[in-house]
């Protein structure tokens, strides 16, 4: 029997489930919590519901539910100290908008296997990171093509603090944000590679396990993207190291996150979320 509760200002009734991952779930909580700890070992969507017990339509909701949970868990962290930042692309892809569909149609041409048509910049979507060092890391996808210093105001100051040092490669647009920002910047040119603590290794090194991490799905649709990346981020965050650890990490999981209706995933955009192409700065 589930315990409820009673709000004694609005009088509604509540339990640990409420607002949660699971809020309206009649599986087990020991389903779930299965299900949790094969989403964050990076199981296979035929995996998890073989095990679990679940259709696999079922497992590719609830593998949604759960990443978007994780990933709205690192829009209240705040990166101190000394923050390595800087952007990676992915090319942007419409899978998953073909089928069953009457009324999508490819925005740009085909890419010939074997030849040189790899895509433009305005074809990838940009994803911003951030790692402090030892600590923490932040990562969202921001726009389709390069990023702006104007789309920088949205991205850096709630989630770096402003008496931080903050370390870039020599990108102009960094250089001409951190000019009227409260940050220390610190831009690192390719040839020198940075001198004693001012380097940008940890960034380049968060960015190759991002794309190892991302490889395993054998294709990450763009409009599902952020969630993917934000599980990654908060993966990285809590440094799963034992399976104790996982265990109560899963049960933690269970009761944070905001709670997220099955039908939103029928009613995503088919197109990519994406800002349009950045200008030329």
């Amino acid at each position: 029997v589930t315990r409820r509760y009673k709000c004694r200002c609005c009088e509604k009734t509540f339990s640990r489930k409420s607002n949660s991952v699971i809020s309206y779930s009649h599986f087990d909580m020991n389903v779930w919590e299965d299900f949790i700890l094969l989403t964050l070992k990076g199981a296979s969507l035929a995996t998890c519901a073989k095990r679990c017990g679940i259709n696999k339509n079922t497992a590719f909701a609830w593998r949604h539910k759960i990443m978007k949970a994780l990933a709205s868990d690192l829009d209240d962290k705040q990166l101190a100290d000394i923050v390595e930042m800087d952007e990676t692309f992915f090319r942007i892809s419409y899978k998953g908008n073909h089928k069953k569909s009457k009324s999508f149609k490819m925005p740009r041409a085909p890419y010939m296997r074997g030849s040189d048509n790899r895509g433009e910049m305005k074809d990838r979507a940009c994803v911003f990171c951030a790692v402090q060092r030892g600590v923490k890391s932040y990562a969202a996808v921001v726009c389709r093509g390069a990023i702006t210093s104007e789309m920088l105001k949205n991205v850096i100051p709630p989630h770096v603090s402003p008496n931080s040092i903050v370390l870039t490669d020599g990108l102009h647009v960094y250089t001409k944000y951190f000019k009227n920002a409260p940050q220390v910047h610190r831009g690192i040119k390719a040839k020198t590679k940075g001198k004693g603590a001012y380097h940008i290794n940890n960034i380049n090194n968060f960015h190759a396990r991002l794309k190892f991490f991302l490889a395993q799905y054998h294709g990450v649709s763009t409009k599902y993207l952020g969630n993917y990346i934000g599980m990654f981020a908060w993966l990285e965050n809590a440094r799963l190291l034992s399976i104790s650890r996982e265990n109560s990490t899963a049960k933690k999981m269970l009761e944070f996150g905001s709670f997220c209706p099955v039908r939103e995933f029928s009613t995503w955009t088919r197109q990519p979320e994406l800002a349009p192409a950045a200008k030329s700065a």
